[in-house]
């Protein structure tokens, strides 16, 4: 299928978007009722500004990446791109403003590229209701070294959610609230059973899944062998030709 013709996503996030690609991707063909051209910036950890390492593997942060060169530069009329998972740089221990400069980046270098531009906000209600033994164990697990206290989290998130508003009106995007019937004990991703609904209230379409799903267990097995462009496997620089994965109906995956 010609790619011109394809609608495109352009996806940006950490280990929410990660865990619930697949389901991301059934809800956004499913809403195009076709095929789907995809470049990604994501991973679990992943952070918009700084070079991440998780178990061995290395990503450079969202904004050093190599997706902005590989975008494409035909019209945007059929693209969508989704910003989501900005989060994960407040137990970083960034600043909120340098954490609102790499999104204002990114939504600005996104302008040319996609006529639909989505900002997700964070889990404000599932944030603001954290008690100090919750949050310890969550930031224990995902987060070891940061040493944040639970106020001063709360107090940045507060100030991020309040700056991403402003930067989606600022760019012209529509901000969506996260909501907090998405979450059960883990306050940072989705529940498995509510990623469908989460991901067509991000895209804003349709629950509507495609005739063949790509959310199964097989292709969950190897969609876990895709590899980003570029990435550091213990501490070795990996290369890997994109688009990362294709399939039969001509949607593929680029990953950065």
């Amino acid at each position: 299928m010609n790619g011109e013709r394809r609608h495109r996503l352009i996806a940006l996030g950490a280990s929410n978007l990660t865990r619930g690609f697949l389901t991301a991707l059934d809800v956004a063909r499913g809403d195009a009722a076709g095929p789907l051209q995809v470049f990604a910036a994501l991973g679990r950890g992943r952070s918009y500004g700084l070079r991440s390492s998780l178990l061995g593997r290395g990503l450079p942060g969202i904004r050093d990446c190599g997706l902005w060169r590989a975008l494409p530069t035909p019209s945007p009329a059929t693209t969508t791109a989704l910003v989501m998972d900005v989060g994960n740089d407040i137990l970083y221990g960034v600043e909120p403003a340098q954490i609102l400069a790499w999104i204002d980046e990114a939504l600005t270098a996104l302008r040319p590229h996609a006529c639909r531009r989505i900002v997700a906000g964070l889990p404000m209600h599932v944030i603001a209701a954290l008690g100090p033994l919750r949050y310890l164990a969550v930031r224990s697990v995902l987060v070891p070294g940061c040493r944040l206290s639970l106020p001063t989290v709360q107090a940045r998130a507060d100030v991020v959610e309040n700056g991403l508003r402003e930067l989606a009106r600022r760019h012209d995007a529509a901000f969506v609230a996260l909501r907090p019937e998405w979450y059960g004990f883990d306050p940072v991703h989705f529940r498995r059973r509510d990623r469908g609904a989460a991901f067509a209230h991000l895209l804003g379409c349709d629950p509507r899944p495609p005739r063949r799903r790509l959310d199964r267990p097989w292709e969950r097995l190897r969609w876990q062998r895709a590899r980003p462009e570029r990435c550091t496997w213990l501490g070795r620089e990996v290369a890997t030709s994109q688009p990362a994965r294709r399939w039969r109906d001509g949607t593929e995956v680029s990953l950065f």
